[in-house]
C-alpha cells in the first residue's frame, strides 16, 4: 500500500498536466538561415529535441528561452540587446536548440513562440510530437 501511495505521489504532477522536465537551452550567432524558423523531433527515448532560427534587430543581440511544462510544451524565445548605433542596423540571426529530456512516453503539443524586443510575441510553430 505504501509503494502504491508513492506511485500516485510520483505520477500526480503528470495528471495534472504541468511537469517542469529537465531543459538546456543554447544559441549561437552566424545561423545558416535567413527566417524564422522552428522544428520539433524526439532524438531518443524521453527527449524532444526543438531546434530554431530567430531574427534579432543586429549583432549586439542575443536571445534566451524558457520551457512552461505539462501536456503541452511551450518554449518561449526572447530577445534583448543594445539599440546602440554602433550595433549596426543590419538584421541578424541566431540559431537555437533547446533540449528536453526526461519526458515520459506519449504525444506532447510542442508551441514555440518568438517575442522580439519590443515587439509583440509570435507564434513560430504548433506541432505535435511523439517521444518514446
Amino acid at each position: 500500500m505504501r509503494y502504491a501511495a508513492l506511485l500516485v505521489l510520483a505520477l500526480l504532477p503528470l495528471a495534472c498536466g504541468d511537469f517542469e522536465p529537465p531543459f538546456d537551452f543554447r544559441s549561437s550567432s552566424g545561423a545558416d538561415e535567413n527566417s524564422e524558423t522552428a522544428r520539433v523531433t524526439s532524438p531518443g527515448p524521453a527527449i524532444a529535441l526543438i531546434t530554431g532560427v530567430f531574427e534579432v534587430a543586429n549583432s549586439c543581440h542575443g536571445i534566451s528561452g524558457t520551457l512552461k511544462g505539462g501536456n503541452t510544451l511551450t518554449l518561449t524565445v526572447r530577445s534583448s540587446g543594445s539599440s546602440d548605433p554602433a550595433c549596426g542596423s543590419e538584421l541578424a540571426y541566431v540559431s537555437y536548440t533547446g533540449t528536453i529530456s526526461g519526458l515520459p512516453s506519449g504525444s506532447y503539443a510542442v508551441l514555440v513562440i518568438h517575442v522580439p524586443q519590443g515587439e509583440e510575441p509570435h507564434t513560430v510553430l504548433d506541432e505535435t510530437v511523439f517521444v518514446d
